[in-house]
């Protein structure tokens, strides 16, 4: 019989409900609330289930990360006067909630550097005519959420603990 371990589970579902939104984010350009619900009951279960503090430490931890990763992107949002939608301030929460910890600085920084070269490749091959397009931000959100839970963003921590 095959034992699976609940933290390969818990990536499995992080890896589906992130597919799903990235998906629908570049095909519709929005994070539907329910995504971003489902997630972050998930996030928090798993945290839960996964995390060495006792269950009220693991909430706590939860919401304050999930607070953190939506008051930067909602910072944003309102300097760049809506050039970042509101999903993806609720992905931020969603993801900050699901990491429970530091991890979503990293993520931030990640989904904003990987978003900025592919702005830049897009500039290159298309010319000016992209300064006015929108990109979705979900799936660059998405993959530094996976990549941070997968252990593959170690390195931007420069050695430094978060």
């Amino acid at each position: 019989m095959i034992m699976i371990e609940a933290d390969a589970i818990c990536e499995v579902a992080l890896f589906c409900i992130l597919l799903l939104i990235s998906v629908i984010d570049v095909m519709d350009m929005k994070i539907y609330n329910r995504h971003i619900a489902i997630m972050s009951v998930s996030g928090i279960i798993a945290r839960i289930t996964l995390g060495p503090a006792g269950w009220t430490g693991a909430v706590e931890a939860s919401l304050f990360w999930g607070a953190a990763g939506a008051m930067v992107l909602l910072l944003i949002r309102i300097l760049s006067r809506g050039g970042l939608g509101g999903g993806d301030v609720k992905l931020g929460m969603a993801i900050g909630i699901w990491m429970g910890s530091s991890d979503i600085i990293i993520v931030l920084m990640f989904s904003f550097m990987a978003a900025g070269v592919f702005g830049m490749l897009l500039l290159l091959l298309k010319g000016q005519e992209v300064l006015h397009m929108k990109i979705p931000f979900g799936p660059f959100l998405s993959a530094g959420a996976l990549l941070q839970e997968m252990g593959f963003l170690g390195f931007m921590t420069l050695g430094v603990v978060l």
